[in-house]
């Protein structure tokens, strides 16, 4: 299913870089023909915090893969090879966030982060170069649990002003793994009490840390051309995606992001089965994704999808594949296409899970150009009917993407 999340930004991906929360089971196991990466990912999976081990007071409501590219891509289009660069000469292979709110209110957002390393050594380099961006004031140490084996405590006051709240990073190893929690509190915030939930939240994710018996892979051999190779396509993806001009109105441009296959195998109700088959069945190697929000309060959120495979027969059955994530039980009803478009296409609506109890309805349309697969989807209220504008968003992207298809059986440009 194409994401009908908006996703927020990788905040405390950058201040490392020197669906809902499964049900945590049995350590996960490399699953054979996974990329490095994904590997990692489903090694990393155990570490989540699962229902019940949050603190008291507060709920999952979004989870992402946070590979090496995915935060390269997060960065200006200037900025990106040279922190891909960056992150794997450092030693970093692929790292989860989880990211936490009260229930019933919407701050102070809790992002949790772990990250694999090559090496212990590269890992605590990485925690002895992280900082704070875009605080209000300078941050100063303050005083924390023992976690792991090294520990960075930072907290930020609110501005004298009252613009903005508080910050709080609280980051930690653990041999190859760094570990961080980074909280953002609003301007009413108590600095001392966003550094108490930080620090209950470090002790939650470092007890269940040190419960963990998996096994971590070893850093990949080949580690610059695939990577390269992703980003690349997704810059190329980017630049013929839907605009904020295109969007209809009460919508506004909210950004774009790598819809990665370490994303699909992290929200996976089976993370090794959904890596084998997005490896060797789809030969999928990257997806992006532009995302509109609604200005309206219906917090309906609109999004352009790209999709490349190695050939048109994985895409095909991609296309034939509405969805391999834990909301895969849920009622996805077959539409008929408003438009016709691509060499194939299907239409569907599905109810959807959303955080505190919500269930919301998407609609989707994708449809297969050669081995690119391009997608609209919107998520509305639960009942809402088709808007007639998806499919006009959608005629809008397939002609943006015939007027220049991406070469992918050359470098992408």
């Amino acid at each position: 299913m194409i994401s009908t999340h908006a996703r927020g930004g990788t905040w405390l991906a950058v201040v490392l870089m020197a669906a809902l929360v499964l049900p945590l089971g049995a350590p996960a196991t490399a699953a054979h023909g996974a990329s490095a990466t994904e590997q990692a990912i489903i090694a990393l999976l155990p570490y989540r915090l699962g229902e019940g081990q949050a603190p008291d007071g507060f709920i999952a409501f979004a989870q992402s893969a946070t590979s090496n590219v995915a935060l390269a891509f997060s960065l200006p289009a200037e900025q990106r090879d040279a922190a891909l660069a960056s992150l794997r000469d450092g030693g970093r292979i692929a790292g989860l966030e989880q990211q936490f709110e009260p229930a019933g209110a919407a701050a102070p957002i809790i992002r949790y982060g772990v990250s694999l390393y090559a090496s212990a050594e590269q890992a605590l380099t990485a925690l002895g170069a992280a900082t704070m961006p875009d605080v209000a004031a300078a941050p100063a140490p303050f005083a924390a649990p023992r976690l792991g084996d090294s520990v960075l405590a930072l907290s930020s006051p609110g501005a004298p002003d009252a613009s903005a709240g508080p910050a709080v990073l609280l980051a930690w190893t653990r041999g190859r793994l760094l570990f961080a929690i980074l909280a953002a509190g609003r301007v009413d915030d108590a600095q001392d009490t966003l550094e108490a939930q930080v620090v209950a939240f470090a002790q939650a994710a470092d007890d269940q840390a040190s419960t963990v018996a998996a096994v971590l892979p070893a850093a990949p051999e080949a580690r610059d051309g695939d990577a390269a190779a992703q980003l690349a396509l997704a810059n190329a993806f980017e630049s013929r995606q839907l605009t904020g001009d295109a969007a209809p109105p009460a919508f506004d441009f909210g950004g774009s992001y790598i819809w990665s296959n370490e994303q699909l195998v992290l929200d996976a109700a089976a993370p090794e089965e959904t890596a084998q088959t997005i490896t060797q069945d789809w030969r999928r190697l990257t997806g992006e994704v532009a995302y509109f929000i609604a200005t309206d309060g219906s917090r309906a959120v609109l999004s352009s999808v790209y999709e490349g495979f190695g050939d048109e027969a994985g895409a095909s059955l991609a296309l034939q594949t509405p969805t391999l994530g834990a909301g895969s039980d849920d009622a996805i009803v077959p539409l008929l296409p408003p438009v016709t478009l691509g060499e194939e296409m299907i239409a569907y609506r599905a109810d959807v899970a959303w955080p505190q109890g919500e269930t919301r309805r998407a609609y989707t349309l994708r449809w297969r150009q050669g081995r690119v697969l391009l997608g609209v989807s919107v998520n509305l209220p639960r009942g809402s009917a088709m808007p007639p504008y998806l499919a006009r968003l959608a005629q809008q992207l397939d002609a943006m993407y015939s007027a220049d298809p991406v070469p992918l059986d050359a470098p992408a440009q």
